[in-house]
């Protein structure tokens, strides 16, 4: 389903040295995450451009497994606090013609348990001890994965995402539930004049070849 070619991680200054760490797993403990920056070495690093009134402070990296990296340091930021955003590419454009709908699916069901991490919506309890939350969005080419918690939830929290994103259960037992929580966001989703014009400017303007004329959700 979703196998990305390419992987892009965002965070704040605190994630600073942490961009290796995330494909691909080791199986072995948390404490073997030094294993990352082995399997993942640094192959590019290059300055991004600004706005002068920018305070923020930016670090690309581009490491040897094709993970793209950008570290950010905002002044304004909490000190306690980071956030991660994981991107994948792959979206609801890349869906099968006769399974609409069917990434937002797999976006749900990615946070109902991986190989190491089986608890169903365990990332979620784990953030929620380190004073944070997690959310994702599926769009056309990209699906994205992102959270904040506290500093010492960092390390924790990445290892539980990544397992989740590259090994997801998909159990059957799961599905019915997120299907239900789809449905429900659909159907609020419905009243916005917005998502409706949207929808429909697409069905008539669009190539009917295009995945953009399909039924996205």
């Amino acid at each position: 389903a979703f196998v990305p070619s390419r992987r892009s991680l965002m965070g704040n200054s605190c994630f600073e040295g942490g961009a290796a760490r995330v494909p691909p797993l080791p199986r072995g403990g948390e404490a073997e995450t030094g294993a990352f920056a082995a399997e993942a070495e640094m192959e590019e690093r290059a300055p991004i451009e600004t706005s002068p009134f920018d305070e923020s402070l930016y670090r690309y990296t581009l490491y040897g497994n094709s993970l793209r990296a950008v570290a950010v340091t905002s002044p304004r930021a909490s000190v306690d606090s980071v956030a991660v955003c994981v991107l994948v590419e792959a979206g609801s454009f890349l869906e099968p013609a006769a399974v609409p709908g069917l990434a937002h699916f797999l976006e749900h069901m990615v946070f109902m348990g991986s190989e190491r991490y089986a608890q169903e919506n365990g990332f979620e309890e784990f953030l929620s001890t380190h004073g944070g939350g997690s959310n994702a969005t599926t769009c056309s080419e990209t699906t994205e994965y992102h959270f904040e918690c506290s500093r010492s939830g960092l390390k924790g929290a990445l290892m539980r995402l990544c397992d989740a994103v590259f090994s997801p259960l998909l159990r059957l037992s799961s599905m019915e539930g997120e299907i239900d929580a789809i449905e429900s966001e659909y159907v609020i989703a419905c009243g916005s004049d917005s998502a409706r014009l949207e929808q429909v400017a697409c069905a008539l303007m669009c190539d009917p070849e295009h995945p953009a004329s399909r039924f996205t959700w």
